[in-house]
This record gives structure tokens, sequence and C-alpha cells, in this order.
């Protein structure tokens, strides 16, 4: 492992002598690397029925379904044509439903439908199960630091994002 990464992970008093800029390029380095990784995973998920954004829009509605579709659009950060086009595919599937509610006929509801469900949660867990895999080389100890780092990460880019 990266002496750099290594005494981050420990925390030992080496950390402190280690500038900041070289911790952002070591961070810069891994995001790479991990960017690539999520390449090659999507890649490899591929191989199932899905696209990213099916899964991304099925994960979604596993716990907010029913949903507007503009909604579900901006969830996942596309335009409701994209999202039009997604919705179409999981309705061919089953995956999902639509519904123009009485109220506003303007409007379209996307609900998932059990096999949606299923299909969804097995995303979840082959992504947990990797998560896993991936905590498995490390300590307790370490652990438990890396994943309050990550907590530490997503609230900065939260804060950036709403910031901006």
């Amino acid at each position: 492992m990266n002496e750099v990464l290594e005494s981050t992970l420990t925390c030992t008093p080496e950390v402190q002598s280690v500038t900041e800029d070289a911790l952002a390029r070591e961070l810069g380095g891994l995001a790479l690397k991990i960017t690539r990784l999520q390449r090659l995973r999507e890649f490899i998920l591929r191989r199932s029925e899905l696209t990213p954004r099916e899964r991304l829009a099925l994960d979604i509605l596993t716990d907010l379904s029913p949903m507007a579709m503009t909604e579900l659009a901006e969830q996942c950060r596309c335009t409701k044509s994209t999202m039009t086009s997604v919705i179409e595919r999981l309705v061919r599937r089953g995956y999902v439903r639509r519904e123009q509610p009485e109220w506003n006929r303007r409007s379209v509801l996307v609900h998932i439908t059990d096999a949606g469900r299923e299909v969804a949660e097995e995303h979840r867990e082959t992504h947990y199960y990797q998560a896993r895999e991936m905590l498995a080389g490390l300590s307790p100890s370490e652990r438990v630091l890396l994943v309050k780092a990550y907590h530490k990460l997503v609230d900065s880019l939260i804060n950036e994002v709403q910031s901006k």
C-alpha cells in the first residue's frame, strides 16, 4: 500500500508531516483509480440487461415510488426526454408502470413493480457484496476510519454543490 495512504489510514504522527498538496495529489490519483474501477465494474454489470441509468432509476424508485417523471429525471440528473426513454425500456421489461393521475393529466407518475423491486434489490446486494469485498483487506479500525473519511468527503461535496 502507498506510504501516504498507509499513514493516513493508521493516523500515525507522520500524517502531520505530509503536506496538503501531497495528500491532494494522492487523493486525486486514488479518485482516478476508483473511476477506472467503477467503469470496469459498469462494463461488467452491462452484461446484465440494465444500463447504469436504468439501475439508478430503479434504485431511486425502490425507495420513493411512485414518483413524478420530472422529479425522477432530476434525481437521475438527466433531461425529461432521456428519462422518458429510460422509463419506456423499463416498462417494456415489466419493471415499472406509468400512471396519469386524474388530478393532473399532464403529469406522469412512475411506479416500480414487484419485478422491478426484485431486480433493484439484486443490484443493491451485488453492490453491498462488492463493498464488503473491498473492506475485507482492512482491519476493523481502518474500516471505521475509511467510512468516516467517506462521510466527510460526501458532506464536503454536498456543501460545495449547494454553495454553487
